[in-house]
């Protein structure tokens, strides 16, 4: 595996879907406990795909991730999915604050790195990857041209919003 691209490039292969089936993926939680996306449905869910190392994943996290999780921690799942080979050491990166907090649902990729079958999926080239899922975990936004990560106008903070609103008054 080994470098890892990163901050605002533009995946490649986004799902073309409006939702795939997140049961199938297993991720891990810190305690160890296999968590899926699925298991959120019936939530609106930001998804912020991370590896230790990426200056932009620690960037948008301190600029936009955290002040969202802060105003809308009670309406939306906020899950941080590291990307990391060594388990330890995303335990520490989680543990730092730097890419995210105990506010978030931790996960980690179980070692696999970009051959986790999440991540070949999405299409994740670039980090970080953001995605936001209403409640019948469909995609809202799948970032594919980078708005959530731009500050400038809150695109994260718009997109969340639009993705709190009941379906049928959606865009």
């Amino acid at each position: 595996m080994g470098f890892h691209s990163f901050v605002y490039g533009q995946s490649e292969n986004f799902p073309s879907k409006d939702t795939i089936d997140f049961s199938k993926y297993k991720l891990e939680d810190a305690t160890g406990k296999i968590v899926r996306i699925s298991d959120f449905k019936g939530k609106v869910v930001f998804l912020d795909f991370w590896f230790t190392g990426c200056a932009g994943c620690s960037m948008f996290y301190e600029q936009t991730f955290r002040r969202l999780k802060m105003k809308y921690n009670n309406q939306v799942v906020f899950v941080s999915i590291s990307i990391d080979k060594d388990r330890e050491k995303w335990h520490r990166s989680v543990a730092s604050g730097i890419y995210t907090d105990s506010l978030a649902v931790n996960l980690y990729t179980r070692g696999e790195e970009e051959e986790h079958k999440l991540i070949q999926d999405l299409g994740i080239r670039y980090y970080p990857a953001l995605f936001i899922l209403d409640e019948n975990q469909v995609f809202v936004s799948k970032d594919e041209n980078n708005e959530l990560r731009k500050l400038e106008g809150n695109k994260a903070e718009q997109r969340l919003l639009e993705a709190l609103l009941p379906s049928e008054e959606r865009d």
